[in-house]
């Protein structure tokens, strides 16, 4: 009986310290993770911010983009050459700044329909 008394006592022991050993264990993982989570919130700020802002950006292009009729129109008159459309486009943006993107289509469209007549 005395062998089975010790060993259980032993046994009991190693349970013990083992879960010692781990609270210990948690305890220093949470306070790495609570030294780390400020660096961790201000990184998910970062990129939150980042994506807001693309975004955000990406709904201004679209409002800012020409009517429908007006990208079909000049799709036909460039017979689908979008870099031809484009540097259209970007000359008329730069002889003629502060207009609406519907103005320089419709500039870039008049300006083609009358050289074609």
């Amino acid at each position: 009986m005395d062998d089975l008394e010790t060993f259980t006592k032993k046994a009991f022991y190693l349970v013990i310290g083992g879960i010692s050993l781990t609270c210990e264990n948690i305890g220093k993982t949470l306070e790495e993770l609570g030294e780390q989570a400020p660096i961790v919130i201000d990184e998910m700020i970062t990129e939150g911010e980042a994506k807001f802002n693309e975004w955000y950006s990406q709904q201004q292009n679209f409002s800012s983009r020409p009517r429908e009729e007006l990208r079909q129109r000049l799709f036909v008159l460039v017979k689908g050459d979008w870099d031809l459309a484009e540097r259209l486009l970007q000359q008329a943006r730069d002889n003629n700044p502060g207009r609406s993107e519907d103005w320089y289509w419709e500039k870039v469209i008049y300006d083609l329909e009358r050289d074609n007549l």
